[in-house]
């Protein structure tokens, strides 16, 4: 070729590159063809470039496979600093071609790609037009670099970037790449959490850049591409304008349809399209966006082969594409495709990649989604591993950070749901906190944490009971549903949880006006669900408003409402099965129609399964359904008699407690315990009807009392003495176990060695005995006057319905221990009358005892122990204390203990209490006690400085020796009303610690009343009585001229 033919070339060249020409490329492209192979360095040099604006402009990989040998020849026969910055771009363009982005290929081409434009700019100033067209390119490899490794600190970018713009709006450079690199420098930071990140300022850069780009310009459909993935995470970063969304979703399409299927980067338009659909579909439930996003995501993960550096980044974005059309579909492929496509994402992720956190985060979501959809649970163990490992660094954007915590956070809850385990509850409640603290409260996002924040408030409430969780609760909930966009496909998930927070506020306060709220939100939920699944929870909390309007208010039309209800139970995925099943058996039973036992049934059968709490709550509802067709004289629906289906109840609510018993604490245990309140009774009170005593003692014994039981029959932890529970033998007192039920009560009366006997209490229910121990907690507080005239209308009921039938089977002086279940444990058994008209405790010795095993187990323990003075310890009046002064405290304490064992004001602490129990033989508190809590191990003693003595660390204490735990302080036998059924307490504590008898009191008594009594029982105990026997002179000795309400509530639980 001639000189002038080289000339000719050069000047097509920059026609071509300058006005954008296709056809003058194509006219470029065949004489290049047509010239012979050059030899010199120019010719190499005019030759490459000319290539490499045809494939630029015409997107021919030939081109770019003989233009980078012509420019590397032509920068080994004559080295210039334009030779090295040709030949770089040229390295650039090869590195980001289809087949060389693995990881290894690229990094050696940028590598020799940044060193030669390193050389080129070595020989330019600033002041050269030159430079910025060559700090282009660098800046260009420079953010990639940063974007995908750990290289380069986009700040640096961002620094050069800004003297880039600088010089090239100066010199009349590439204004328009250089705001499109600088702007995409802002936005890459913004991604990273980078302090320089600045969204704002990265869409106005793209936008001049777009502007500055002439249509049909090859690098204006990339260039909005890029301004539209800027606005996306512009709204997904702030929520600030829906309209960001929208003209994201434009552009991208735009750029995407405008790039020929040849074009090598068309896949990333296409990935950068599918994410705009995807936001949108999250904020609006397009079914047809998610359909769109699908294709496209399918479409580009086949462009992009395994090992590609930016290939999980697709398959990622493929994945989440596939779990929306699954969500909008519900057909089981997407999820599999979603499955899959996620865990080829993160099977290629690098360690050091920055979106790497993010795959994980991907892959746990569609995990749980898997969970959701099968129950398996180690479907949910891998998802809560994965979702672990997505926990990202510091420097991650809040918006992702707090996405990623919330992912986690709904993990744990499931784990949870699943296995009743705190611990999960907990560390939801944490993780969704942690994620609420990094979001503005105008953010998207933020309604969907204090969603998820709301629902970890309402379990914590189910578990302990305490209303301000679900005043909490209803407003993180009203919070949530007010900052949801109207058309969010997540709303009417949301308003069903607020409506269940709502029903639940009616249950504790009565007030209507959140029972209608209840109503409305559940059917604005009916009616906006747009996916079956939604639908079905909707119709599910829509029909727990109207059972509760139509048993509490007598509302018809609610009863008609609940008629005309579609089958709740047809169809869903096994992990919500359980919880429709519960429900349709429920309506079905309030309503009277068929197959309400076998709704139960199946519940029970499959909650055992995925869902333990729920098949708690369907025994308990079928063992109450036995009992009404036992009393009404009936057979149930099915084949079964009314004691055989109490008898599966029971079976299957002691397997899910089981089940729910592998908790690591006492605590967290008694928190499910609750669930299973009235099972037990139902049970016996069915088989007591039947005339089967042994079978109501039996249901008595395995559902009452389960924890202390169990966990006193536990081995001792190493390093003490193995106890012995006594199990084999029976109490050598009688007992009689006694409970209540909505229908009726009843007992079962055991001698030692002997069948037991039943008996009926036809009127003791549950409503009278809840009646009766308000009544008290009401009144003792009042102490005199009000508590007399509490007692006096409740003993005589007391004595006619439980204590005077009860010793029609006694004979006059037979030692009795009651075994009370629930709320009757709280009742004064010793102060009624008996069918001779003496108090119950005057013609029996008497003591308390949560189960016969505990009795076995007590008595036992004691059997190899005696209190001996020489190791009584006494703590009283506790100083200082912001309580009323103890008067006659510090006195009573010499009667139970000799100094220096008689710790008086200050030096009666709670770690002088601690240090005692392991050697002394009698323990004596003289002091306050904090009670009323919804948690009984939450119960406390309080000594010295109002420091409290937990139960819970009294529980977790260990003891070989102390006989007896005196308890001069108020109301210290009271075992709450939550968790009544567990008969734990601080008396309750002691026993889990090793010690077999504890004197606790009912209910508070007057310090100087409290003291007399106190005084007799040292006494009494000094003179070698056993404390049965001490404490019953005790009472006898007080009952001669005092009132009842002053020794009455003295008890002694254990032996």
């Amino acid at each position: 070729m001639t000189m002038d033919d080289f000339d000719e070339v050069e000047r097509l060249t920059v026609s071509a590159y300058t006005d954008a020409d296709p056809s003058l490329a194509d006219e470029l492209r065949v004489r290049v063809r047509a010239r012979p192979a050059p030899v010199s360095a120019r010719g190499c040099s005019v030759l490459g470039n000319a290539l490499m604006v045809v494939y630029r402009l015409l997107h021919d990989p030939a081109a770019l496979s003989e233009a980078l040998p012509l420019l590397r020849r032509a920068h080994r026969l004559e080295p210039s600093a334009s030779r090295a910055a040709n030949l770089s771009a040229a390295l650039q363009e090869l590195a980001d071609f289809p087949g060389n982005r693995a990881r290894s290929s690229r990094g050696s081409l940028r590598a020799e790609a940044r060193a030669l434009l390193v050389e080129a700019l070595a020989e330019v100033t600033p002041d050269d037009p030159r430079w910025s067209g060559r700090s282009l390119s660098l800046l260009s490899l420079m953010i990639d670099e940063a974007a995908h490794t750990d290289t380069t600190d986009i700040g640096d970018c961002i620094d050069l970037g800004e003297r880039v713009l600088e010089a090239a709006r100066a010199h009349g450079g590439e204004t328009a790449e250089a705001a499109n690199l600088l702007g995409s420098a802002y936005r890459v930071a913004a991604d990273q959490g980078h302090p320089r990140g600045d969204l704002d300022r990265a869409v106005a850069l793209l936008y001049d850049a777009l502007e500055g780009t002439p249509e049909g310009h090859p690098d204006r459909p990339i260039r909005a591409s890029n301004l539209g993935t800027a606005l996306m995470e512009r709204f997904d970063a702030t929520g600030r304008d829906v309209i960001d969304l929208s003209e994201a979703v434009t552009l991208t399409r735009q750029a995407h349809n405008a790039l020929p299927p040849t074009y090598p980067g068309r896949f990333q338009a296409a990935n950068n399209l599918l994410n705009a659909l995807l936001l949108r579909w999250a904020y609006t439930g397009g079914e047809a966006d998610a359909a769109e996003a699908f294709r496209l995501g399918d479409e580009a993960r086949r462009d992009v082969a395994e090992g590609d550096e930016l290939y999980p980044v697709v398959m990622s974005n493929a994945g989440l594409a596939a779990r929306a059309h699954f969500i909008a579909t519900g057909r089981d492929e997407y999820l599999g495709a979603a499955v899959e496509w996620h865990m080829a994402a993160v099977r290629d992720s690098s360690p050091d990649d920055p979106g790497r956190a993010g795959r994980f985060a991907g892959l746990a979501l569609v995990l749980g989604d898997l969970y959701h959809h099968t129950g398996d649970p180690d479907v949910l163990t891998a998802a809560l591993r994965t979702g672990r490992a997505a926990i990202p660094d510091a420097h991650a954007p809040a918006y992702e950070a707090a996405g990623l915590l919330s992912n986690l956070a709904n993990l744990h809850h499931d784990g949870y749901l699943r296995s009743g385990r705190l611990a999960d509850l907990e560390e939801a409640a944490r993780l969704h906190r942690a994620g609420l603290r990094t979001l503005p409260d105008a953010h998207p996002l933020a309604a969907s944490l204090l969603n998820n924040a709301g629902i970890t408030l309402t379990d914590r409430y189910e578990r302990f009971g305490d209303a301000a969780d679900l005043l909490q609760a209803l407003e993180a909930f009203d919070r949530s549903v007010g900052a949801s966009r109207p058309r969010s496909p997540d709303l009417p998930a949301r308003k069903i949880n607020f409506a269940s927070a709502c029903h639940r506020l009616f249950e504790i306060s009565t007030d209507g006006e959140p029972l209608d709220l209840a109503l409305r939100l559940a059917k604005e939920a009916r009616e906006e669900a747009r996916d079956e699944r939604t639908r079905a929870v909707a119709e599910g909390t829509y029909a727990d408003v109207l059972i509760t309007r139509l048993l509490r208010l007598n509302d018809r039309e609610a009863a008609a409402a609940l008629a005309a209800l579609p089958p709740l139970a047809a169809s869903g995925p096994p992990s919500a099965r359980p919880g429709r099943l519960l429900r349709e058996g429920t309506v079905r039973r309030i309503l009277g129609a068929p197959g309400s036992e076998e709704r139960l049934l199946q519940a029970c059968e499959e909650g055992l399964e995925h869902r333990p709490a729920v098949t708690l709550t369907a025994a308990r509802q079928l063992a109450m359904h036995a009992l009404e067709a036992s009393a009404e004289g009936d057979r149930t629906a099915s084949a079964q008699t009314a004691g055989e289906l109490a008898e599966t109840a029971l079976a299957h609510g002691s397997a899910a407690l089981d089940l729910l018993a592998e908790q690591p604490t006492v605590r967290q245990e008694l928190a499910w315990r609750q669930e299973a309140r009235g099972l037990a009774a139902a049970v016996a009170q069915t088989r007591l009807l039947a005339g089967d005593a042994a079978g109501a003692l039996r249901a008595h014994e395995t559902g009452h009392g389960v924890i202390l039981g169990r966990r006193l029959a536990m081995p001792a932890p190493q390093g003490t003495a193995t106890q012995d529970t006594g199990a084999d033998a029976d109490p050598g007192a009688t007992v009689v176990a006694l409970w209540s039920t909505p229908h009726g009560g009843g007992a079962a009366v055991a001698r030692p060695g002997e069948s037991p006997v039943p008996l009926l209490l036809p009127e003791f229910t549950d409503d009278l005995v809840t009646s009766w121990t308000y009544k008290l907690r009401a009144a003792a507080p009042l102490g005199g006057a009000a508590l007399a005239s509490v007692l006096e209308g409740l003993l005589p009921q007391l004595a006619a319905l439980v204590t005077e039938p009860v010793s029609r089977l006694l004979g006059e002086g037979e030692p009795v221990v009651i075994s009370a279940a629930g709320l009757a444990a709280l009742l004064p058994y010793a102060a009624g009358n008996t069918c001779d008209g003496l108090r119950f405790v005057q013609r029996h010795p008497v003591r308390c005892a949560t189960t016969r095993q505990v009795a076995r187990w007590a008595e036992a323990t004691a059997a190899r122990r005696r209190p001996d003075r020489a190791r009584a310890w006494s703590f009283a009046a506790p100083l200082p204390s912001s309580r009323p002064e103890l008067l006659a405290a510090a006195e009573e304490g010499e009667r139970f203990a000799d100094a220096p064992r008689r710790l008086v004001g200050e030096a009666a602490t709670v770690e002088a209490a601690a240090a005692a129990l392991p050697e002394a033989t009698l323990l004596h508190f003289a002091c306050h006690a904090g009670l009323g809590t919804t948690d009984p191990l939450a119960n406390h003693l309080l000594l010295a400085g109002d420091a409290p003595w937990y139960g819970d660390a009294i529980a977790d204490a260990r003891t070989e020796s102390v006989r007896l735990v005196v308890l001069s302080a108020c109301g210290t036998a009271d075992v709450g009303h939550e968790h009544a059924l567990e008969g734990l307490g601080l008396a309750g504590a002691f026993h889990l610690a090793g010690v077999p008898g504890v004197v606790a009191s009912l209910w508070p008594t007057g310090d100087r009343v409290g003291a007399e009594l106190m005084t007799r029982l040292a006494g009494e105990l000094d003179d070698g009585r056993e404390p049965v026997d001490a404490l019953r002179a005790a009472m006898l000795a007080e009952a001669d001229g005092s009132s009842v309400a002053a020794w009455a509530p003295y008890v002694l639980l254990g032996a």
